[in-house]
């Protein structure tokens, strides 16, 4: 599955490599890579649809299949009694607290599935949708979209 993925990413991605070409700016003397209008819209709506859409619906899908495989097992019962519990109370209220543990693991499963899915979401969407305000859409002249190309700008910098 693994190496299905990344056969398949690399294909989607191969595109980049023809679209994209290096160039020198002329006024700064600093290299870097264009593509036409066209082809950036192309890249960033496949960008887009490969890197949130299809990998966001993978982990719905998935996450949701564990949920529903693990709600369907009961919590094992106990069928030995130790001797402190050798009355058939001792018996069952251990049995009732072993399912208990198990809902409640259950439960923590849900949770964290959950949790993975809501984080993906929400963490890679602002990307995705400035990406594709850029280039398809004008960027709006807000204090927002100012204090984003800042930062931007700070961690480029940082990086270089």
């Amino acid at each position: 599955m693994i190496v299905a993925i990344w056969i398949l990413m690399l294909a989607v991605n191969t595109p980049v490599l023809t679209k994209y070409h290096a160039e020198v700016d002329e006024l700064t003397g600093t290299p870097g890579c264009t593509a036409s209008e066209l082809a950036a819209k192309q890249l960033f709506a496949t960008f887009f649809a490969f890197a949130y859409v299809v990998p966001l619906t993978v982990i719905v899908i998935f996450s949701v299949g564990i949920l529903r495989h693990i709600m369907r097992h009961k919590a094992p019962m106990t069928s030995r009694v130790t001797s402190a519990q050798s009355s058939s109370g001792d018996a069952e209220a251990a049995g009732r607290r072993q399912r208990s543990s198990h809902v409640e693991r259950q439960r923590q499963v849900g949770r964290v599935l959950a949790l993975v899915v809501i984080m993906f979401a929400v963490l890679w969407l602002p990307i995705h949708v400035h990406l594709l305000v850029v280039y398809f859409g004008t960027v709006p002249d807000t204090r927002f979209y100012e204090v984003t190309h800042s930062t931007r700008a700070i961690l480029t910098v940082g990086i270089e």
